[in-house]
């Protein structure tokens, strides 16, 4: 797994009129923001900011064939790890395909389009019969859950999965100026107050579909999953990145017939991927169900296009 935690300023001052000025501070003790501002009376008030941030998240994925013969299921089963300081409060999946359904794990959770970034969100959270937002948090530190789950046409790539802890509500005693609110809107900002971990998603298939450019993004997925520590033995990952790169040579090399099958070298791809997963390949050689996803499907999808 791979965090990007966003580090924002320590300290910023906005200059508001002559004499007046709003500042903002980082507690490294508390991870908190702290915006000091004047009120109409002249008196320096101080408000608490507590970003989303306050959490150690991670999350398996697993791709198996949809209802369909051209859809793909993604499942994600998150976790929180236990000195996190915060409930997990939504979970959001960067996808760059079209989802053709999906599933939540519970009724305590809603699910829907983002509107933040492209791709699927779950919150959990539920409308009150009274039209309120009202939070129903079940996954504490040190918890887990499975079942957050999309349908799409889309064949795997790397995406961000994008955590969000509940965080303490903002509370001012009187209206602050327009320049704390700004402050605010920068701070909350889903990029930087969210954390990030790097898992699998649908993304479309490219088109026009040429043979070499494809597998060059295949062979790309080979040495990300290992700086991911997908797959741990890098001799394992040069066997599949030299059988990839003769599989590229065919569609390269001026000659009409330049020797070797292409789908041959493709199977011989995919079947070593599949007994290395199931535990019958290479010894030492072991793949997680994100670097078999991305290899599998990739290269079935790629066999499905050789003459």
């Amino acid at each position: 797994m791979k965090y990007v935690l966003f580090v924002l300023l320590l300290t910023i001052v906005f200059y508001v009129e002559a004499q007046v000025y709003t500042s903002v501070s980082y507690d490294e003790e508390t991870g908190n923001y702290i915006i000091y501002y004047e009120n109409i009376q002249g008196d320096t008030v101080s408000v608490i900011f507590e970003p989303r941030t306050k959490i150690s998240p991670g999350i398996f994925a697993n791709v198996h064939n949809g209802n369909t013969i051209d859809t793909l299921k993604y499942s994600y089963h998150v976790y929180l790890l236990g000195h996190s300081e915060q409930n997990l409060l939504s979970l959001t999946i960067n996808t760059e395909s079209s989802i053709i359904s999906h599933e939540k794990p519970n009724d305590k959770w809603e699910s829907y389009k983002s509107n933040r970034i492209p791709g699927w969100r779950w919150v959990n959270s539920y409308i009150h019969p009274r039209g309120l937002w009202v939070e129903d948090l079940d996954i504490s530190p040190g918890d887990s859950l499975n079942g957050f789950i999309i349908l799409s046409q889309g064949i795997p790539t790397i995406v961000n999965a994008y955590f969000e802890g509940n965080e303490r509500i903002l509370m001012f005693p009187d209206e602050p100026p327009s320049e704390v609110m700004e402050i605010i809107v920068q701070l909350g900002k889903f990029e930087v107050n969210s954390v990030q971990v790097q898992t699998i998603g649908p993304k479309d298939p490219p088109d026009p579909f040429v043979h070499s450019v494809f597998i060059d993004s295949l062979i790309s997925y080979l040495w990300q999953s290992y700086e991911l520590r997908w797959v741990l033995d890098e001799t394992f990952v040069d066997e599949l990145d030299d059988l990839l790169r003769q599989v590229r040579a065919h569609f390269l090399s001026p000659e009409p017939d330049p020797g070797g099958d292409p789908a041959e070298l493709l199977e011989t791809f995919i079947d070593l991927v599949q007994d290395t997963y199931d535990g019958e390949g290479p010894p030492g050689a072991e793949l997680s169900s994100e670097a078999y996803a991305l290899f599998y499907y990739n290269a079935k999808y790629l066999l499905e296009r050789i003459d």
